[in-house]
């Protein structure tokens, strides 16, 4: 082999080494380039898989906070009408379904709101209202709301009870500070709360057993008056959980004179106390039946005044109703002079008001007034003066109580007859009848009407008092018996319920001397007294002209026949009114003419 092919041949063999080199690289590169790929590929794909779950997440919170407002709101506009309005109606209802959550502007919400049982009577097993009766409503709140941009749905749902407590339930409550200090030993079995502060203490013995609660706090140790517990002692006692009494001292109140501890709770116009740093353990002590802070009790008349701006007393719950059709007293005049007007709807009662008066609730209202004006619903719109529709009935006029003026039977309204033979005794206007004043009643059924399904006010005045509106008397042989209209059935006034006359006095024999008789007498039967007064004569003549002073200004035709203790002979008797007053706000009446009766110790009859 010469050196010129050795030559070729080592070129080529050269040349096909570095050609074998430069394709590896490549391939090599190409899968580093693949693999560099597929790690780009998984991260791109698990990046968006993380953003994706991320959006999908925040979408889903910002849904579940929309509907979770959404029961907020609900739940709150709920509370709203149960605040002012004990009965929710359907469009109360409606408002809260449709009042959605503001500043959620992308999204729909499906709101509803249904009561899921019907009412029923519990016993209270929480804290403050354990024990006590609550008529009690099972309501549902549900909720979706969806996210419009996404179409992200979230739904939720809320559960709660509605407990409506009767507040008459309690023994004694109170809306403001409530004081108790009994001389004598004080026991007391009910419920005691007070919407404002507890002062508690007693000479002898003050015993509670059952639950005492106030929304403020309890003073032990000091009087409202600012005087000290060492002028009465420890004698307080409340019954706790088992049925034993715990004895509350002057060292275990909320609040403390002796123990100062921070700043006074209170300022100038009560007295100088701090807080009891240990009545947490005192109150266990009573295991819940002594409590202080609680939340204030209040109806929703009270609350709704305050809303509106125009804080009303609870007086009002007692108070007649104020409605277009009536007169009222709007307190501008004098006690001598009342500035009387018309209900105007500015002035009328609201919903609110009206549903919380028990002139309101269903039952039978009985109103009397000294004018037809004056009765519920008897006025002319903004007039003051009467329809002239029947409204009510006039006492002490015609008989067919319409108009003052009296027809020959005299003073006073006569009941209508009832089926059966059945009739009451005429009133005795003349005895109604002083100074030209009229006295006018109204019976009215308070309830829904069967006849239009209305609740509404019925005047059932002249059915009602056709079951008479005088004390039946007493039928006794030998001593007081009337004519056969009160012998035989159907026994005169022996339905009547609205009694505004009578014709016997039971009570204590008020006759002071035989000069009395024959008008003023008495008799006793199975140990009761009864007074009445009878003519002397049975001449009528002499009756109609007044020779016995008792009878002036009666009617003959008021007057019914009997015989009274004398059966020998038959004399003459009216019904007289019947006063109702309370003798404890009542005065001695000095110029009585019984003022020395033994019966009464002071000598003068209350």
């Amino acid at each position: 082999m010469n050196r010129t092919e050795s030559k070729i041949k080592r070129s080529i063999i050269i040349s096909d080494e570095t050609g074998r080199e430069k394709g590896s690289a490549i391939l090599i590169s190409l899968f580093v380039m693949l693999l560099l790929l597929g790690f780009v590929a998984l991260a791109v794909t698990r990046t968006t898989s993380e953003t994706v779950a991320s959006s999908n997440d925040e979408a889903e919170t910002r849904a579940f906070e929309a509907a979770h407002a959404s029961l907020e709101v609900m739940t709150r506009n709920f509370d709203k009408q149960f605040d002012i309005k004990l009965n929710p109606d359907a469009a109360d209802i409606l408002n809260v379904k449709t009042l959605s959550p503001p500043n959620f502007n992308n999204y729909v919400f499906d709101q509803d709101l249904v009561q899921e049982q019907t009412s029923k009577w519990v016993v209270m097993s929480g804290q403050q209202f354990q024990g006590l009766n609550s008529l009690r409503d099972k309501w549902v709140l549900n909720t979706l709301a969806t996210d419009q941009t996404n179409g992200v749905q979230v739904a939720l749902r809320r559960d709660f009870y509605n407990n409506r407590i009767p507040i008459f339930q309690f023994g004694i409550f109170y809306e403001d500070d409530l004081e108790f200090h009994p001389g004598p030993r004080f026991d007391f079995g009910g419920r005691v709360h007070s919407n404002g502060n507890l002062f508690l203490m007693a000479d002898t013995g003050l015993y509670f057993s059952s639950k005492v609660t106030t929304a403020g706090h309890v003073f032990t140790d000091v009087a409202r008056n600012n005087d000290s517990w060492d002028s009465w002692g420890d004698n307080v006692f409340i019954k706790n959980a088992s049925g034993s009494y715990v004895q509350l001292k002057h060292t275990m109140g909320s609040v403390l004179q002796a123990t100062p501890n921070g700043a006074p709770v209170f300022g100038p116009t009560m007295p100088t106390v701090y807080r009891n740093a240990n009545w947490n353990g005192n109150q266990n002590l009573f295991q819940g039946n002594l409590l202080s802070q609680q939340k204030p009790l209040e109806l929703p008349i009270r609350i709704s005044s305050r809303i509106t701006g125009t804080p009303l007393d609870y007086i009002e719950v007692i108070k007649r109703g104020k409605n277009v059709g009536d007169l009222w007293n709007d307190g501008t005049g004098t006690v001598a002079v009342p500035k009387v007007v018309p209900v105007l709807a500015a002035n009328a009662d609201g919903s609110i008001t009206s549903s919380e008066r028990y002139y309101q609730k269903s039952g039978i209202r009985i109103t009397v007034a000294d004018s037809k004006a004056k009765l519920p619903g008897c006025a002319l719109g903004t007039l003051q003066l009467p329809v002239t529709t029947d409204c009510g009935v006039l006492l002490n006029g015609n008989d067919d109580g319409k108009t003052l003026i009296p027809d020959t039977d005299g003073r006073g309204y006569k009941p209508r007859a009832m089926g059966g033979g059945y009739q009451a005794t005429e009133v005795n206007g003349e005895r109604f009848y002083t100074n030209a004043r009229e006295i006018w009643i109204k019976v009215e059924i308070v309830g829904i009407n069967p006849a239009t399904n209305i609740y509404d006010a019925r005047d059932v005045t002249q059915d009602f008092l056709s079951l008479g509106v005088t004390e039946a008397p007493p039928n006794i042989p030998g001593k007081f018996q009337l004519n056969s209209a009160y012998t035989s059935a159907p026994f005169r006034d022996s339905r009547s319920i609205i009694k505004l006359q009578r014709f016997v006095m039971p009570g204590t024999s008020i006759i002071k001397s035989a000069a009395d008789n024959p008008y003023v007498t008495s008799f006793n039967n199975t140990g009761t007294d009864y007074n009445y007064v009878i003519a002397a004569s049975t001449k009528v003549t002499e009756i109609n002209a007044g020779t016995y002073g008792l009878f002036i200004g009666d009617n003959i035709n008021h007057m019914e026949s009997g015989t009274f203790k004398d059966t020998s002979q038959t004399r003459k008797i009216v019904p007289f009114p019947i006063n109702m007053f309370d003798t404890r706000e009542g005065l001695y009446y000095e110029g009585s003419a019984f003022n020395t009766n033994t019966a009464y110790p002071s000598g003068k009859v209350p």
